[in-house]
């Protein structure tokens, strides 16, 4: 079936047409839970349309980060943080991705894409659409602070940050 949507593609002369054969490819892996296959299918449009989505962005990029192909992903994140500089889901999976390749945070790779995350996040006029990765960004800095900066006080603004968006969170409180 691939080989025959490729073909499809590759023959169609019309943008749309050959974007929705490769997201029918695209969504049936994802549906599967194949999330490789579905990443590897999304990233074809991002080869195929002239403008693209954040949704098309994010589909390829979240799906490679699903299966742990974190060098794949961060290409593509830095994609959609080049075209959506403004929007900060692309800074957050960055993090996120640079996170686990540095699980141990000695390099310190996902702090400059988690600080603008928090950026982005508290100059947001409606912060409850930025509400989940406001909140996981300023967990990931307590920790940070915490454990790899030796930086209590540091840490202590993110806890009453992050408070401040979830008052109730007895992790925080605790």
């Amino acid at each position: 079936a691939g080989n025959n949507f490729e073909k499809a593609v590759l023959l169609d002369s019309v943008e749309a047409n050959k974007v929705d054969y490769l997201k029918a490819m695209a969504s049936d892996y994802e549906a599967q839970k194949k999330f490789k296959e579905a990443a590897d299918w999304y990233s074809k449009i991002l080869g195929v349309k002239a403008n693209l989505t954040k949704t098309d962005i994010y589909n390829a990029g979240f799906n490679y980060f699903r299966v742990g192909d974190y060098n794949t992903a961060i290409p593509i994140l830095t994609r959609y943080t080049e075209k959506f500089p403004q929007d900060i889901f692309g800074f957050y999976m960055l993090g996120k991705a640079n996170a686990a390749l540095d699980s141990t945070d000695q390099d310190s790779l996902a702090v400059p894409f988690f600080q603008r995350a928090v950026e982005i996040g508290e100059t947001a006029q409606d912060k409850s659409k930025v509400k989940p990765q406001l909140l996981a960004t300023y967990k990931f800095f307590i920790e940070y602070y915490y454990n790899v900066k030796k930086d209590k006080d540091t840490a202590l603004i993110y806890i009453d940050k992050a408070l401040l968006l979830e008052p109730a969170d007895e992790q925080l409180i605790q």
